[in-house]
């Protein structure tokens, strides 16, 4: 599935559409087998906490004044790349051996919390959305950020980043 970040309006129409199927996808997974590795070495509820734990420094910083951000961060001096280019940069990247580190590993799976997730991840694509936004286009194209993997990134490469990693995770690892 290729999502459309070309506007606000279609990138917040992607994030309605992905939060649909990650929940979709995690929902239909049985309570029993959410605690069982997959063939990716994680389990359904890693995956999952993953997702949760990787979207919240992009709401953190989405609410960091702008003029902050560029100070930190600088401003973006090219267009933002496309949907498909950010993830085949991401694809490529996780082929030469970049793997999730420090906080953003998930923890291990003990009694399944599958509901809590789901509730939590809702909630977090949902205020991510809100703040989403309170962005200008110019602004989306225009503010850097760090991604851990890909270094720095307009807010509207790393949304775009953000959805393809939440599909990654769910909808085309339990396939």
């Amino acid at each position: 599935m290729e999502f459309n970040v070309a506007t606000k309006d279609s990138l917040i129409q992607s994030f309605d559409e992905m939060k649909r199927q990650v929940v979709q996808t995690f929902d239909s997974i049985p309570e029993s087998d959410f605690i069982k590795r997959s063939e990716s070495g994680w389990t359904a509820f890693q995956n999952l906490d993953h997702l949760n734990r990787s979207v919240v420094p992009v709401i953190k910083a989405m609410k960091v004044p702008r003029f902050v951000l560029q100070m930190r961060f600088g401003k973006s001096q090219k267009p933002s790349r496309s949907y498909t280019e950010v993830k085949e940069t991401y694809l490529a990247t996780l082929a030469q051996g970049a793997k999730a580190g420090g906080a953003y590993l998930p923890a291990e799976p003990g009694a399944s919390k599958k509901l809590y997730l789901l509730n939590r991840w809702n909630t977090l694509i949902s205020e991510l959305t809100r703040l989403l936004d309170g962005w200008s286009e110019t602004d989306l194209d225009r503010v850097l950020l760090p991604h851990p993997l890909l270094g720095k990134m307009t807010v509207r490469e790393i949304l775009a980043f953000t959805l393809y990693h939440s599909l990654h995770h769910s909808v085309l690892k339990q396939i």
